[in-house]
């Protein structure tokens, strides 16, 4: 690591302590699940999935959920996380298949363009009208006052 991390976060407490009894815990580790699960572009992640399965394990702790409902939460997690790697693995495909027509379509313009100029020396025309054509390009450009190269004005 070449880089220096961030210096740590310091809290400052300004009070007791207040120690949080399992229900405690849970009622606010559920709202929080509850506010960020309500806005409307949450998409899963794997720290949302860890509370979720925390707050299961303490509801079954508490008698607040039943056994077999926190089963059936995480077959549910479980199967919106197999969409969404399902859903990201086509976005990858579909961009990787965009970026290769891409690429396909740079080499036919490069194949063209050397078949243009093979076409061009085969019919005779040389390099000189070449240059010629990079003088015409330069020669509408307009001089500074003074006459000399410099753009930069060393005062």
């Amino acid at each position: 690591m070449e880089r220096a991390l961030p210096p740590p976060t310091f809290i400052r407490q300004y009070g007791k302590p207040k120690p949080l009894d399992p229900h405690q815990t849970y009622d606010l580790l559920s709202s929080f699940l509850v506010t960020q699960t309500s806005r409307p572009h949450y998409a899963p992640s794997t720290q949302t999935s860890q509370l979720e399965r925390l707050t299961d394990v303490i509801g079954i702790q508490i008698g607040a959920v039943d056994p077999d409902e926190a089963e059936e939460h995480e077959k549910e997690r479980e199967r919106v996380e197999e969409e969404e790697r399902v859903r990201v693995k086509k976005a990858r495909e579909e961009a990787l298949g965009v970026m290769q027509d891409e690429a396909e379509e740079m080499v036919k313009e490069e194949q063209e363009v050397v078949e243009e100029q093979e076409e061009a020396e085969e019919y005779g025309e040389d390099d000189d009208d070449d240059e010629n054509d990079s003088d015409e390009e330069c020669a509408g450009l307009p001089s500074n006052e003074k006459g000399d190269d410099s753009d930069v004005d060393m005062k």
